[in-house]
């Protein structure tokens, strides 16, 4: 009897330290945990700012294709207009030529280079 109470009591003595050991363990984890928190929340703050500093990228960059996609239309736009300039530079050029032979015409007729038919 006497050994059972003895590893009774030995048990009770072997709980109340396991028991104090947990409630220290317990203790110094929170005590980590609340030292840990303020950081954890500082990153947590850092990694929202770098979330938000990407969308901000992401929206330059949607920005600059947009901005590419109009330098891009207005180019073709203006090579458009170029090529109509060309064509209407050729047709004056063509309508300058004209008036020279008219005039020409009309100086050789006028000082009586061209024989009448009859």
């Amino acid at each position: 009897m006497e050994s059972i109470a003895a590893a009774l009591a030995d048990a009770e003595a072997t709980d109340h330290a396991l028991c104090r050991e947990i409630e220290e363990l317990r203790v110094a984890a929170e005590l980590k945990v609340s030292q840990a928190l303020p950081e954890l929340e500082a990153i947590s703050e850092d990694l929202w700012s770098i979330n938000d500093q990407f969308e901000g990228l992401r929206g330059g960059m949607e920005q600059s294709a947009a901005l590419v996609r109009r330098v891009g239309a207005e180019l073709t736009s203006l090579r458009e207009a170029k090529a109509k300039v060309a064509e209407s530079i050729a047709l004056v050029e063509m309508l300058l030529q004209i008036d020279r032979c008219e005039a020409e015409t009309t100086s050789a007729l006028s000082a009586g280079g061209f024989e009448a038919a009859g």
